[in-house]
């Protein structure tokens, strides 16, 4: 089955709208914005002007990448950014998505967490924390958990930058948390 089939086949709701803003049908993007489409699910999100896109998908997970820095002259990495992964089937989608939530509360130190809170049929979580790289750099990232009670698929995303910077981002971050997965055209 492929991945737009079981994507199509298992959303109900076909918005990740990850904090209030607006839904991804508005038709003119926010100033200094522009619409990245997502080729392989005729999805859409929100990318700042300048910004980087781009997209790794492997055999059992998508993920969409928008960055302040070019990830292809950084051997894939960013500083500055939001990744929106999907891993479209998975045994038990709570279970996946509490072991998740297990593992991110162990990367640092945890700010805040909220949920998880049920939309309809979907669940979603979050946490906020601080976490270091390899190389210690400390970053402030959100990582925000969803799935769905009628479904094999959890999506999950991460906003972040160096802790310093994170209040200068945060208003892009918001605004970027708007993401439709699939095209509500192609429904």
């Amino acid at each position: 089955m492929s991945v737009k089939h079981l994507l199509t086949k298992y959303f109900v709701i076909f918005f990740l709208c990850i904090s209030v803003g607006g839904t991804a049908n508005e038709a003119t993007p926010p100033k200094g914005f522009v619409w990245q489409h997502l080729e392989l699910t005729g999805g859409k999100l929100l990318k700042p002007n300048n910004w980087h896109f781009r997209e790794a998908h492997g055999n059992e997970q998508l993920r969409w990448t928008v960055s302040k820095e070019d990830p292809d002259k950084r051997n894939g990495g960013y500083d500055t950014g939001v990744a929106v992964n999907v891993i479209p089937q998975v045994e038990n989608s709570e279970n996946v998505a509490k072991q998740l939530v297990n593992q991110i509360l162990k990367k640092g130190e945890v700010l805040r967490t909220c949920g998880p809170e049920q939309v309809g049929n979907m669940f979603r979580a979050c946490i906020e924390l601080i976490e270091s790289n390899q190389n210690g750099k400390e970053y402030h990232v959100l990582y925000t958990i969803m799935w769905w009670s009628n479904s094999s698929m959890i999506a999950y995303t991460s906003a972040g930058t160096f802790t310093h910077k994170w209040k200068k981002y945060q208003d892009t971050f918001d605004v970027m948390s708007v993401v439709e997965l699939v095209s509500a055209k192609s429904q």
